[in-house]
């Protein structure tokens, strides 16, 4: 029933997402200060200072979602650093980043860009949505009309940059209708995070 905090280990930033890789090691974004690293009970700043918001590990990389449509892959002892291409949209951050056989998925602050590394392009979509979770064939979203599931085939044909039909499907497909924040998968379970708990 309650939670006794044993060490802080940062202090005084915001952290927004804590990952542990294969090796037991943690990695923190943080709100100002970038990402670190904790290996052997040290932490160490992972690439450059500022606003970081998710971590994402696929095959041998790790992606760091920072601010203003950047983000950072690391692979090995190397971290390059890439841009998405705005079209269009203001200042946005990529909240969370998902790998999907010749796809990155990003989900930044007004929708989803899909980069489709195959074909060397970029979709850009607006559902009404706070989080994603990429199940199978299906994408699972969570969002203020609660928690959908959408087949992805359907998902990539309907709704490109067309924020009335997109709020429609999220509306009409509502399983669960609360709030919806957050989208995991533990044991062949999905855990959804909702206004009300999980």
């Amino acid at each position: 029933d309650s939670i006794r905090i044993q060490e802080s280990i940062i202090n005084d930033v915001a952290t927004t997402s804590v990952l542990k890789d294969h090796e037991n090691n943690l990695w923190v974004t943080t709100i100002g200060k970038g990402a670190y690293h904790l290996q052997y009970n040290i932490y160490k700043p992972v690439g450059v200072r500022q606003k970081s918001y998710c971590f994402n590990r696929h095959k041998d990389r790790l992606y760091i979602g920072y601010e203003n449509f950047a983000y950072g892959v690391k692979s090995q002892s190397n971290l390059s650093y890439y841009k998405i291409p705005k079209n269009n949209y203001s200042v946005q951050n990529i909240k969370s980043i998902y790998n999907s056989d010749d796809t990155t998925w990003f989900l930044i602050d007004g929708g989803i860009v899909i980069q489709f590394e195959k074909q060397n392009r970029i979709q850009y979509y607006r559902p009404p949505s706070r989080t994603f979770y990429l199940y199978g064939k299906d994408i699972l979203f969570g969002s203020s009309f609660g928690y959908t599931s959408l087949k992805t085939s359907f998902f990539l044909d309907s709704l490109q940059l067309d924020n009335k039909s997109s709020i429609k499907t999220f509306k009409n497909n509502a399983k669960l209708k609360l709030t919806t924040n957050s989208i995991a998968s533990y044991d062949n379970n999905v855990l959804i995070g909702t206004e009300k708990g999980l």
